[in-house]
C-alpha cells in the first residue's frame, strides 16, 4: 500500500520530469550553441591569438561548462523518468 507521502513524491517527480522535458526543447539548443561558440573561440585563440590567454581559457571553460550542464540535464531527466519510460534524445 502506498502512503500519501509516496504519492505526493511521485506526482512531484512526474511534474518536474514533464517540465524539464518541455524546457529541454529550448535549453539544449541554447547550451549547444554556447558550447560550440566557446570551443570555436578557444580554437581561434589557440591558433591565431595565443597572447589572448584569458579569452582562450575563459572560452574553453564556458564551452566545457555548457557541455557539463547538458550532460547533467540529461542525467536528471533519466533519473526523473517514470518507470518504463526511456528518454531518447533527438539527433
Amino acid at each position: 500500500m502506498r502512503t500519501v507521502g509516496n504519492v505526493v513524491l511521485g506526482v512531484a517527480r512526474y511534474s518536474l520530469f514533464t517540465v524539464m522535458l518541455l524546457l529541454s526543447r529550448v535549453v539544449e539548443p541554447v547550451l549547444n550553441v554556447v558550447a560550440g561558440l566557446g570551443l570555436f573561440v578557444f580554437l581561434g585563440c589557440a591558433i591565431f591569438a595565443r597572447h589572448q590567454a584569458q579569452a582562450m581559457w575563459g572560452s574553453l571553460a564556458i564551452g566545457l561548462g555548457a557541455v557539463a550542464v547538458t550532460v547533467a540535464w540529461h542525467l536528471a531527466l533519466q533519473a526523473l523518468a517514470p518507470e518504463g519510460v526511456v528518454v531518447i534524445s533527438d539527433l
